[in-house]
C-alpha cells in the first residue's frame, strides 16, 4: 500500500491516528479465539527463548473438525500443534479430508479483538497449515451492537472455508498433476 500512490493511507488523519490509539490502548487484553478444520490442537504460551510457561497448555481433539471451539487468552507467543481435518455433507455422503502430517510453529497472538485460527492444507505434502485472521478491538468494538464478541468469532471461524477451501485446494491439486 505504501509503494501505490493510489492506496496510500494518510497516517496524519485523526480517524486513523485515533484507531492507533485505541489499538495500542487494547494490546494487553485477552482476545478471543476460534479455531476451525483442526481435529487436534494444542497450545502452550512460551516466553521469548520459546520456554513453554507452566500451566498455560491448552489442547482440544474435534472429530470431524468442523466444529468451532472457543477460548480466551492473553496475547503473547504461543506454541501451537494441530493436525488438519474437515467434512463435508452433500446429501447422504460425508467426506472427510485429514493431513498426513501436523505442524508445529510459534505463533504470535495479539492482544484484544477476536480471531480465528484457520486450519488448511497442503494439497501437495498434504500438510496441516494454519492462518490466522484478526479483528483488532478497536474494529470488534465497533461491531459490538450488532455483532457480540463471541458470534463475530464463529462468524469469522465459518469463513475460514470461503477463504482457504476444499475447492479451492482441489483445483490445485488437478492442476499439478
Amino acid at each position: 500500500m505504501k509503494e501505490n500512490p493510489n492506496f496510500k493511507v494518510d497516517l496524519s488523519k485523526k480517524e486513523i491516528q485515533n484507531y492507533q490509539l485505541a489499538k495500542e490502548k487494547t494490546k494487553d487484553l485477552e482476545i478471543l479465539l476460534t479455531f476451525s478444520n483442526l481435529s487436534e490442537l494444542s497450545m502452550v504460551k512460551v516466553d521469548e527463548k520459546g520456554n513453554p510457561l507452566p500451566g498455560t497448555e491448552q489442547s482440544f481433539t474435534n472429530f470431524l473438525g468442523n466444529s468451532k471451539t472457543q477460548i480466551t487468552v492473553s496475547p503473547g507467543n504461543y506454541l501451537l500443534k494441530a493436525r488438519y481435518r474437515t467434512s463435508q455433507i452433500v446429501g447422504n455422503t460425508i467426506t472427510t479430508y485429514t493431513a498426513k502430517k501436523s505442524m508445529e510453529s510459534v505463533v504470535k497472538i495479539p492482544g484484544g479483538g477476536v480471531g480465528s485460527f484457520c486450519g488448511i492444507i497442503d494439497p501437495v505434502k498434504k500438510a496441516t497449515s494454519v492462518r490466522f485472521i484478526h479483528l483488532t478491538e478497536p474494529n470488534a468494538k465497533a461491531l459490538e451492537g450488532l455483532i457480540p464478541g463471541n458470534e463475530l468469532s464463529l462468524r469469522i471461524s465459518n469463513s475460514c472455508d470461503d477463504v482457504f477451501g476444499i475447492p479451492d485446494l482441489l483445483s490445485l491439486d488437478k492442476k499439478s498433476e
